[in-house]
């Protein structure tokens, strides 16, 4: 019998634990949410709202868990009768409706530390229960205070849009559109105390900290990669001192044709139009380019939390000693700068094959590119020089590998990495032009077309 019974008990307890389900009426959060954009109400009262319910929620929660507790105990009296709060109270053969009620009346003034004492706690099982849900309704005052500067700061700012809007009586919608923008700043103002943080920590516990936060993003901008790793602890914390958080709205414009090429955009939250790039990656690579306009657009599908780098911040960070950081950048700006410049070119070329005066062949149209490419426009050139040429540029090329094979720091020069560059496209363009042939590679007409001014 005793077996059977606490088989059955476990059973229960078993069957108790469905409760954990209700656990997805947080997501009612998301619903509050679109009612605190919809509605023109203070946040001292949408706060007060909340707590109510959660008391409500936690009354009922505590009163299942307090009427229930009598279906697991096996107490009993001098007489062999059942012994529970339920049966000194006299609610024992009560309907379901009335053990409810007095269940959520118990919990209700436990959890408001009232305590009238009416209802008698009996078994050690109940008291066990007890304090439980006196802790509980404690902690649920404490969770309803604020404890941080920063939901302070969000509460009341959210007030005075309340405030500015009703009074310059903006129209409806625009008014969700700002509400729902500043529910979702709660992030953007937590970093303004973030940085606070920062501040009173230690280089190196700085440092630690900057590169395991920006471990996400930092391996997919290629340019931060690489060097020793004092340097690249040092320059990645130097990094993130410099970046500023940034929400962008949906179906927003991060990245506008014309813009200055003056940030760059690391994504904490939310995907944008660029190839559907969401969290950890990065937009506006462009920014390490001194100059320039940017050719593209970025626009925002949802809310973006965004990181944000300028140049200015980026040329700062590089005026520290980052030898290796600095050559990288270096490089990734030449080669960034040469692909626009061919880019630009073949966007030119495809015009230029829309007219009917400029029917080339595609030898002529590579001719046309490689003088645009290297701004040549007055290229004369005969057979023999250009062989000549050729051998010149080749020698210059084995003088150059065996400069590198002497001393191998060579290859990590700025300097020495644009000559051994153009060297190498010279050679290959002269072995081009002797293998045609031509006497006269670049015919003028070619030389001469451009497109018409806009």
């Amino acid at each position: 019998m005793d077996e059977t019974f606490r088989q059955l008990t476990i059973f229960r307890i078993l069957r108790i634990l469905r409760i954990i389900k209700l656990v997805r009426v947080f997501r009612a959060s998301r619903i509050f949410s679109r009612w605190q954009a919809q509605l023109n109400i203070p946040m001292a009262i949408f706060k007060l709202i909340g707590h109510l319910a959660t008391i409500l929620l936690l009354a009922h929660w505590l009163g299942c868990l307090w009427g229930g507790v009598v279906h697991f105990e096996s107490h009993k009296d001098g007489q062999g009768n059942k012994m529970s709060w339920m049966t000194v109270y006299g609610i024992d053969d009560k309907g379901m409706q009335t053990q409810y009620v007095t269940s959520l009346y118990w919990a209700v003034v436990t959890i408001l530390t009232i305590g009238y004492g009416d209802i008698p706690v009996v078994t050690l099982e109940e008291k066990g229960i007890a304090i439980v849900c006196m802790i509980a309704g404690c902690g649920t005052y404490s969770f309803g205070t604020p404890m941080d500067e920063a939901t302070t700061d969000f509460r009341q700012n959210m007030d005075h849009l309340n405030m500015l809007l009703q009074k310059e009586r903006v129209p409806k919608q625009m008014v969700i559109t700002f509400r729902e923008y500043f529910l979702h700043t709660q992030d953007l103002m937590n970093h303004k105390y973030f940085s606070k943080v920062l501040d009173t920590l230690s280089p190196g516990l700085k440092g630690e900290l900057g590169v395991y936060t920006s471990g996400e993003w930092i391996h997919r901008v290629p340019f931060f990669q690489g060097g020793p790793k004092t340097e690249h602890t040092k320059f990645i914390t130097a990094i993130t001192q410099h970046l500023t958080a940034m929400l962008f709205p949906p179906n927003e414009s991060m990245i506008r044709r014309g813009d200055l090429t003056d940030r760059m955009y690391i994504l904490s939250k939310g995907f944008v139009s660029a190839m559907l790039i969401g969290k950890g990656n990065f937009v506006g690579e462009d920014v390490i380019l001194s100059t320039g306009v940017r050719h593209y657009e970025v626009r925002t599908l949802t809310f973006v939390d965004a990181m944000v780098l300028t140049r200015a911040g980026l040329q700062e960070v590089l005026r520290g000693h980052f030898p290796h950081k600095k050559k990288t950048i270096r490089r990734a700006s030449i080669w960034l700068c040469l692909g626009r410049k061919m880019e630009y070119f073949l966007e030119e070329l495809r015009y230029l094959r829309t007219s009917p005066q400029h029917a080339w062949t595609h030898a002529e149209e590579s001719d046309w590119f490689r003088a645009r490419m290297f701004n040549d426009h007055d290229l004369d050139l005969e057979s023999a020089p250009l062989h000549l040429a050729t051998q010149c540029v080749a020698a210059a090329q084995k003088a150059l590998a065996a400069a590198v094979a002497l001393d191998s720091s060579l290859s990590r020069r700025d300097d020495f990495f644009a000559l051994t560059t153009c060297t190498k496209a010279s050679h290959t363009m002269l072995e081009d032009s002797c293998r045609r042939g031509d006497s006269a590679a670049y015919p003028p007409a070619m030389l001469d077309a451009t497109l018409p001014s806009t």
